[in-house]
Formats: structure tokens, C-alpha cells, sequence
């Protein structure tokens, strides 16, 4: 238990440490932190009401801050914000005319912004994505407890298998250790929570 308990405390700290070394440019991981603050502040520009923030904390999947007082129409709209900014940045940036000065930059911008938009729309936990699905859930059905339950499996077994595509990629091009790292370490988060939850 308290080897799992360190692993989760490790785990954010190395994931980090190995964003800024994944790529071959440091502006590229400089951008991609660039695009996780604009995320979040995506999140707090689509906040309708809140009564507490937290200080924003980073983990595995990204930087969290924590809004409470919210129902779940509100927790829905505000998980949207981030990969809404995201998305309307990457567009933007996507369409500067050929003559804008250090246009490749810009362009590669605006794809992190996309890229950053749609990973986390993946159905994980921890994730926009997972959040929006069980906002969904929430405001359809009754019982939440079972329908949270099916989503945390649906959300383990979706990074368990994207763990093991993402390793075989690697295995197959020598390429993406680093996003293997991510879901080894996202798979690796829910048996922890789950151990936790047993214990």
C-alpha cells in the first residue's frame, strides 16, 4: 500500500521531468506547457458560477483546478471550456496567411492547441472527456453510482489498451516512448485509486 501510495506521488513528478526532454525542440514542450495554461484557463473563462478554486496542481494527465459548488449542467459547460479555447486557438492559428513572420511556429501553435484539445477529450479519468461523459450520465440517469462504476472500467480498460498500442508503436518505430509513458502511467493511476477504494 504505501508503494502505491509513493507511486502516485512519483509518478506526476517523472511524467513532468520527461515532457521537457520527449521532443526534440525545447520550444515544442514550451508550447505544449503554454497550451495546458491556456486549457485550464479555458475552463475558468467557461465557469458560469463557482464558490472555490483551488490552486491549479499538476498531475499525469495534466493540470487540474478544482471549482466546487457546481451543479452538473455548470461542471458539463466548464469541463467543455478548455478544449473549446483550444480548438478555436488551433483554428486560428491554422489559417494565418503564408506572409505572417515565424508563420511555422504559429502553425505548430496551433496543432499543440488542437492536439491538446482532443487528448484530453479522451474518455479517461482525469480527463475532460471522462468528466463530460459523467456529467452527462448524471443529469440522464438516477442511479450514478452504477453508471460511474461502468465508466471508471470503460476508462481503465480504454488507457490499458491504448498503453499496449502505444507500446507497439514504439516496439515498431522506435518513436512515442514518451506517450507510452502517459498511458502506463495513467493505467498505472487507476489500479492505484482502485487499491485505495479495496482498501
Amino acid at each position: 500500500m504505501k508503494l502505491m501510495i509513493f507511486l502516485s506521488k512519483f509518478l506526476p513528478l517523472v511524467f513532468w521531468v520527461l515532457l521537457l526532454v520527449a521532443f526534440d525542440c525545447l520550444y515544442v514542450s514550451v508550447l505544449t506547457g503554454l497550451s495546458a495554461v491556456i486549457h485550464e484557463c479555458g475552463h475558468l473563462l467557461f465557469a458560469s458560477s463557482y464558490k472555490k478554486i483551488t490552486f491549479p496542481k499538476a498531475d499525469i494527465s495534466g493540470f487540474r483546478i478544482k471549482i466546487s459548488g457546481m451543479s452538473y449542467k455548470e461542471e458539463l459547460i466548464t469541463a467543455l471550456g478548455g478544449p473549446v479555447i483550444n480548438i478555436l486557438l488551433g483554428v486560428v492559428l491554422l489559417i494565418f496567411p503564408e506572409s505572417f513572420p515565424f508563420l511555422n511556429y504559429v502553425r505548430i501553435f496551433g496543432i499543440i492547441n488542437l492536439m491538446t484539445a482532443f487528448s484530453n477529450l479522451l474518455p479517461i479519468e482525469g480527463y475532460d472527456g471522462y468528466r463530460i461523459l459523467y456529467c452527462i450520465g448524471a443529469l440522464l440517469f438516477d442511479d450514478t453510482g452504477r453508471y460511474e462504476a461502468m465508466l471508471f472500467g470503460f476508462s481503465f480498460l480504454f488507457s490499458a489498451l491504448m498503453c499496449f498500442v502505444s507500446l507497439y508503436l514504439v516496439l515498431k518505430i522506435g518513436e512515442g516512448y514518451w506517450i507510452f509513458f502517459v498511458f502506463f502511467s495513467l493505467t498505472l493511476s487507476g489500479i492505484i485509486k482502485r487499491t485505495k477504494h479495496n482498501f
